[in-house]
Parts: C-alpha cells; structure tokens; sequence
C-alpha cells in the first residue's frame, strides 16, 4: 500500500473514529436527541447526502482492496526474507536482494534489454525457503527467443545457485517486447 492510501487510510479511521464518538454521546445523551434527528432527518431529504454516500461507499472498496492486494506491481514485498541454511545457521536474506541478484543476471545475458521481475519467497518442508521469480524480458530481435530465455533460465539458476545456495528456482518467463537494433554502446551496470 503506498504512502497516498495510507493517507486516505488515516482519513478513513479518523472518520469512523468521530462517528463512533458520536454515537456514544447519543447513547449517553450528552447531545440532545430531538436535535440530532431532526438533522438526521434534513440531510437524508439532501441529494448531498445520497453523493457522499457513494462516495464513502466507493473509497472503502477502494481501501479495501488495496488491504487484499498482493503487493506491489513490481518487485517483491517489503520485508519478506528468504531463510537459507548455513554450515553455522540459519541466514535471512531479503527477497529485494534476490530480486536484484536475478534482474542483474538477467541483463548479463546477450539479447536481454530489459527486465522487470517479481520474486517470492516460499518455504519448503525443512523451514527452508525455495525462490518464485516471474521475468519480463524485453530482447533484441537479433537472436531467437527460446535461445535466449534459455540461457536467461539457466544463468539464473546457477546464479542463484552460487550466491544463495538454493538448488530450487522456479522460474517463469515472458518475453514482453521485442527490440528493433543493436543495444546501446554504453557501459552495462551488472
């Protein structure tokens, strides 16, 4: 959830905290109730009313749904952490890192122009964690696709393999674009 609907969220609370506040003066009779009804009474004749209402129905499924979304369009969540087995313990690695190690893999390889990547982390049988990785690829039109995705494939899992230690790495690929020309001359950040 970003920063905008943790704000809208904020609003939200506030709201619903001064209607409860309300509510428990009206049921003390702190307010006086014959007041309030008759301003109940001529905000529900306002056609106001009835566009606030939809209004404030339409932000909380708005609020709602970004409570049950997966997480962000791109990367991975914040703070979730790969456990990997060492011969002294047990390391925590953050899947941002490996999502990073595979992107930089990814670029490493002839024909990849740019990738976008998602990558979860998932535990196996003995607490341990297993790597999901789903790539975007955007590739030159000078080499076949399936070569390509290939060596991406495999680079990745002995990448993978070598820095983590992870012997499992379930890898999804999609060749999103293909890019007409030769790569840019420029030095490649790997």
């Amino acid at each position: 959830m970003g920063y905008f609907n943790r704000f809208l969220l904020f609003i939200y609370s506030l709201a619903i905290a001064a209607v409860s506040l309300g509510i428990v003066a009206l049921c003390l009779h702190v307010l006086p109730m014959n007041e309030i009804l008759n301003e109940i009474k001529f905000a529900l004749s306002r056609w106001e009313t009835i566009a606030a209402a939809v209004f404030v129905f339409f932000f909380s499924v708005h609020i709602l749904g970004c409570a049950l979304s997966s997480g962000s369009s791109e990367g991975s969540t914040r703070g979730e952490m790969l456990l990997l087995s060492g011969v002294t313990g047990a390391v925590s690695v953050s899947v941002e890192a490996a999502r990073s190690l595979v992107e930089k893999t990814a670029l490493s390889v002839s024909g990849v122009r740019s990738v976008k990547s998602k990558v979860w982390a998932k535990k196996t049988q003995d607490d341990m964690s297993e790597l999901d990785v789903r790539l975007k690829l955007a590739v030159g039109q000078e080499n076949k696709a399936t070569e390509i995705a290939d060596e991406v494939r495999q680079s990745i899992i002995d990448n993978v393999e070598k820095v983590l230690g992870l012997k499992t790495c379930n890898i999804e690929l999609e060749i999103s674009e293909f890019v007409k020309g030769a790569p840019s001359k420029g030095p490649r950040v790997v």
